[in-house]
């Protein structure tokens, strides 16, 4: 770690320059991800980026870089609502973790703040992963921010046979690489996730973008099951060839049909068809408040891995 008696002009603060190439931000996601989450990281790209920021994102406004006197970059902040679809914008971050113990940190949160203030925006947050975030978790509490929603990570690693022989009555069940009736699909998130934190409603132009990408970076997949050609639910699948990981990357059932098998036997689904594409683990987040969505989750076999507990901070 470097020395944390750094004076208070050690770290240089500079806009973003439109020569400036994207690959050292995710160069920075990635090092300090690898620090925070180690084997259980997925990598970050450029492709990721865009989606962060959006097309039309001006990287050049809306991202401060941090050097060192020498002219090394060593860490930034930036502001996005993924291109949209989060209710409130979130600070985007990365530094070095050689930095973690150094005033970095803090003056990282302050110049977010400060750059949503100058966007004059009404929402912000920041979230933290994992233990080894301390170092953001403390200057964030000392400021007066306490997290106001926390998810865990779960994985499953002993790959038992939980398929059962029969769907639930009436189910009928397809694997697809994307939905059959998107307003249908959208529907059903919508209704299974209103009453989450920082719900903002998905429209079938924000879907389709959401599963193109993951069609882009991913073997993917999705198990929907319908009652009379009506979904009632999904379960989007995307592999990573590259790690051996699966994911979990969307899971809902309409309210109306929970608490009747339909979940598990789609999460049953899902263990099958990973362990089929030689998957050595599968992973999914949940917020800690949805009791029911841990409990099935823990049921089928996945286990909490508290050091990877997201926490989220709400700024303004």
């Amino acid at each position: 770690m470097v020395n944390a008696n750094d004076a208070p002009n050690f770290f240089l603060k500079k806009p973003w320059e439109k020569h400036h190439s994207p690959k050292y931000l995710v160069t920075l996601q990635n090092t300090m991800g690898k620090y925070l989450m180690a084997e259980n990281y997925h990598e970050f790209n450029e492709d990721i980026l865009k989606v962060w920021f959006g097309k039309d994102g001006n990287i050049s406004r809306d991202v401060i870089r941090f050097e060192t006197p020498e002219g090394t970059l060593i860490g930034y902040v930036a502001i996005t609502n993924l291109s949209g679809q989060l209710k409130s914008h979130m600070l985007f971050y990365a530094i070095l973790p050689e930095y973690f113990e150094t005033s970095l940190p803090q003056l990282v949160i302050e110049s977010g703040i400060s750059l949503g203030e100058s966007l004059n925006l009404q929402n912000l947050k920041i979230s933290t992963n994992g233990t080894r975030a301390a170092p953001f978790d403390r200057v964030l509490e000392e400021m007066g921010y306490h997290p106001v929603k926390s998810s865990l990570e779960l994985q499953l690693l002993d790959f038992k046979d939980f398929l059962r022989s029969h769907p639930p009555e009436g189910i009928t069940l397809r694997k697809l690489s994307e939905p059959v009736d998107y307003e249908q699909f959208v529907e059903v998130y919508n209704q299974a996730f209103q009453n989450s934190f920082d719900f903002i409603e998905w429209t079938t132009e924000n879907c389709r973008k959401f599963i193109t990408f993951q069609n882009h970076q991913y073997d993917f997949a999705i198990w929907q099951a319908s009652i009379d050609d009506r979904l009632i639910g999904f379960c989007n699948l995307s592999f990573d060839p590259l790690e051996n990981v699966g994911l979990v990357s969307g899971f809902a059932v309409l309210p109306a049909n929970q608490h009747q098998g339909v979940g598990s036997f789609l999460l049953s689904l899902a263990i099958e068809h990973f362990k089929e594409k030689g998957c050595v683990k599968i992973r999914l987040n949940t917020d800690v408040s949805n009791e029911n969505a841990v409990k099935l989750y823990t049921r089928v076999g996945f286990c909490v891995i508290d050091s990877l507990k997201i926490k989220t901070y709400k700024i303004f």
